[in-house]
Order: structure tokens, then sequence, then C-alpha cells
């Protein structure tokens, strides 16, 4: 004869797993609350360029080589999301910043009045980086693999600046001292304009 009580608790500790998995199956789902980025926290839009301010480095970041999105931060501000397909620009200070995130933290020099253009790649298994290339090719590039510029959400920028607060630190210990190798040669905006940079003679360092 089964035990009417002890049946009763069975069906009570079941129902309450099932509630608690629901549960749990509705927070992850519901929006503002998932735990990583998606790309429903970026918008995309036509392809666009820049003009270097006066004083300051144009930085593209492109993610058409890795196989999922990003996050994208340089010193202690997040730049965003960079989901697959798309790329973002960011104008930055001069000197030695420091680019971490889903990447592995690396320090870049970056002068004024320079483009610089980087790509996130496969860096090991479990490893990725950004390595710079010819800001030139940036307009063939776009075209050729359709890349979308993207711009993140506010509402994601604040939790990824919450991140940063707490893991900068962390990164600037991770990069050490190595500096990352710079693209050799000097491009300004003009090459990054419809006139290609093939036709050009670009300025040593």
């Amino acid at each position: 004869m089964v035990d009417s009580g002890s049946s009763l608790r069975s069906r009570f500790t079941r129902t309450i797993l099932v509630i608690l998995a629901t549960a749990s199956l509705v927070l992850l789902c519901a929006p503002g609350t998932h735990a990583g980025p998606r790309e429903d926290d970026v918008t995309r839009d036509a392809p666009v360029f820049f003009e270097i301010r006066p004083g300051q480095a144009l930085v593209y970041f492109v993610n058409d080589l890795y196989p999922s999105e990003a996050q994208v931060y340089l010193d202690s501000t997040a730049i965003g999301i960079l989901p697959r397909k798309s790329y973002t620009a960011a104008m930055v200070n001069p000197g030695f910043r420091l680019i971490w995130g889903s990447s592995e933290a690396r320090w870049y020099e970056f002068k004024a009045g320079w483009a610089y253009l980087l790509r996130l790649v496969k860096a090991g298994s479990l490893s990725s980086a950004w390595v710079t290339d010819n800001p030139g090719i940036l307009g063939a590039l776009v075209a050729d693999k359709d890349l979308a510029y993207v711009t993140t959400h506010a509402d994601m920028l604040a939790r990824l600046r919450a991140k940063a607060a707490d893991s900068y630190e962390q990164a600037v210990k991770k990069a050490g001292t190595k500096l990352a190798l710079p693209y050799r040669r000097r491009f300004h905006a003009l090459d990054l304009g419809e006139q290609s940079p093939a036709t050009r003679q670009a300025e040593r360092p």
C-alpha cells in the first residue's frame, strides 16, 4: 500500500522543480535579462566611414574572420558589441591604449592623425586577438564581405561599462607590457575614401 503522505510530498517536490525550471527559462529569455550579448543588442546600418578628428586617431574594429560576436573595450571604456560580419569605429586619443574584452588583452600605440584597421582573429583554440591590417582596404573589405556598420544600444553599453569597472585592472595585469605590432605603413583619412591607396604612395612612419 502506497503512503498517501509520501506520494503527496513527491508530487509537490516535482511540481516545485517544474516551476523553478520554468521560471529560470523565462528569466533567461526575458528581454534585458540575458547574461550575454545578442545580435539585437546592436543596430545595423549601411556602411559609413569617418574623417579623422584633429589630435585623435581613427580606429576601425572589423569582425569578418572571427566565428562569433565579440565584446570590445578600449582601456576602461566600452566600445560595444561586434556581431559576425560587422564593423564599428572609434576616435581614440593618441598614446598606448589597452584593447580587451572577448579578445586577449593587448597594448596598441595610436598616433594622432592616423587611421587604423583592427581585425579580430582566432589566436588559439580558446583565444582571439585584434591584428592590425592595412586601413586602405576597408572600403573594399566592407563591400566584398557585405559588412554592416553597427552601434551598440545604450542599455547594453551600460552593462558593458559595469563589467569594465570590475575587470579593467585584471585585463591590465593579463596584458603585461607586451605591445602589439602596428601595421607598418601610415595611412590618412584620404586613403579611406573612394581613391584606392594602391594608386598612392603611402608614407612610412
